[in-house]
């Protein structure tokens, strides 16, 4: 599987629990996300335990509205 690493991703994962680098962005009037940049570090290297844990694989055959399709992700159940 490649993917593209990031520069700061690797190292020792390490959490920022403060969360203050936090920004709300509203979606609508109901909705919104919050926004943390950098409350990981470390990702690449927490990415790649879970790749290595987990059975990643493409369903095939999922009814979707009038249709059977691929499922277009890679899951694990």
């Amino acid at each position: 599987m490649f993917r593209e690493v990031t520069l700061f991703g690797v190292g020792e994962p390490a959490v920022d629990a403060t969360f203050a680098a936090a920004e709300r962005l509203d979606l609508d009037g109901s909705s919104w996300i919050e926004f943390v940049p950098g409350w990981l570090d470390g990702s690449d290297t927490v990415f790649d335990a879970v790749v290595d844990a987990v059975e990643l694989r493409q369903r095939r055959n999922i009814p979707m509205y009038d249709s059977i399709v691929d499922e277009p992700r890679l899951s694990a159940w």
